[in-house]
Protein backbone atom coordinates (compact mmCIF):
# COMPACT_ATOMS: atom_id res chain seq x y z
CA UNK A 1 0.00 0.00 0.00
CA UNK A 2 2.89 2.39 1.03
CA UNK A 3 4.73 1.76 -2.74
CA UNK A 4 1.60 1.91 -4.40
CA UNK A 5 0.97 5.38 -2.81
CA UNK A 6 4.59 6.44 -3.46
CA UNK A 7 4.22 5.54 -6.74
CA UNK A 8 1.00 7.28 -6.92
CA UNK A 9 1.97 10.38 -5.91
CA UNK A 10 5.61 10.30 -7.96
CA UNK A 11 3.51 9.80 -11.21
CA UNK A 12 0.41 12.21 -10.39
CA UNK A 13 2.37 15.20 -8.73
CA UNK A 14 2.14 17.28 -11.96
CA UNK A 15 -1.76 16.54 -12.24
CA UNK A 16 -2.25 17.30 -8.82
CA UNK A 17 -0.67 20.24 -9.15
CA UNK A 18 -2.52 21.12 -12.20
CA UNK A 19 -5.72 20.42 -10.79
CA UNK A 20 -4.82 22.82 -7.43
CA UNK A 21 -3.64 25.52 -9.26
CA UNK A 22 0.03 24.86 -8.15
CA UNK A 23 -0.96 25.00 -4.01
CA UNK A 24 -0.29 21.08 -3.89
CA UNK A 25 2.90 20.38 -5.65
CA UNK A 26 4.85 17.90 -3.58
CA UNK A 27 8.90 17.24 -4.81
CA UNK A 28 9.48 13.65 -5.70
CA UNK A 29 12.43 13.97 -3.25
CA UNK A 30 10.12 14.46 -0.51
CA UNK A 31 7.90 11.69 -1.53
CA UNK A 32 10.31 9.39 -1.61
CA UNK A 33 11.57 10.53 1.98
CA UNK A 34 7.91 9.74 3.26
CA UNK A 35 7.06 7.12 1.69
CA UNK A 36 10.42 5.52 3.67
CA UNK A 37 9.90 6.78 6.37
CA UNK A 38 6.09 5.26 6.12
CA UNK A 39 7.64 1.87 6.10
CA UNK A 40 8.73 2.07 9.45
CA UNK A 41 5.42 3.72 11.30
CA UNK A 42 4.07 2.21 13.96
CA UNK A 43 0.67 1.70 12.66
CA UNK A 44 1.79 0.37 9.34
CA UNK A 45 4.12 -2.64 10.84
CA UNK A 46 5.60 -3.03 7.26
CA UNK A 47 9.29 -3.58 8.42
CA UNK A 48 11.30 -2.90 12.11
CA UNK A 49 14.55 -1.19 11.76
CA UNK A 50 15.99 -4.67 12.98
CA UNK A 51 14.62 -5.98 9.77
CA UNK A 52 15.82 -3.71 7.78
CA UNK A 53 19.40 -3.80 8.85
CA UNK A 54 19.36 -7.54 8.72
CA UNK A 55 18.35 -7.41 4.70
CA UNK A 56 18.94 -4.13 3.50
CA UNK A 57 23.17 -4.28 1.62
CA UNK A 58 23.86 -1.02 3.15
CA UNK A 59 26.87 -1.07 1.09
CA UNK A 60 25.33 -1.17 -1.94
CA UNK A 61 23.01 1.82 -1.16
CA UNK A 62 26.48 3.98 0.00
CA UNK A 63 27.38 3.42 -3.17
CA UNK A 64 24.29 4.46 -4.87
CA UNK A 65 23.82 7.65 -2.69
CA UNK A 66 27.89 8.81 -3.14
CA UNK A 67 28.18 8.08 -6.84
CA UNK A 68 25.25 10.39 -7.33
CA UNK A 69 26.02 12.96 -5.36
CA UNK A 70 29.74 12.97 -6.65
CA UNK A 71 28.57 12.85 -10.48
CA UNK A 72 26.28 15.85 -9.18
CA UNK A 73 28.96 17.65 -7.81
CA UNK A 74 31.01 17.22 -10.96
CA UNK A 75 28.20 18.65 -13.18
CA UNK A 76 27.24 21.18 -11.70
CA UNK A 77 30.76 22.21 -11.13
CA UNK A 78 31.27 22.56 -14.57
CA UNK A 79 33.80 20.03 -14.75
CA UNK A 80 31.91 17.67 -16.59
CA UNK A 81 32.85 19.50 -19.76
Amino acid sequence: MVFGLTIALWVGAPLLAALTNGVVNPPIQAVGLFGGIALFLPGINALTWKQAQRDVDWGGVVLIVAGLSLGLVIFKTGAAR
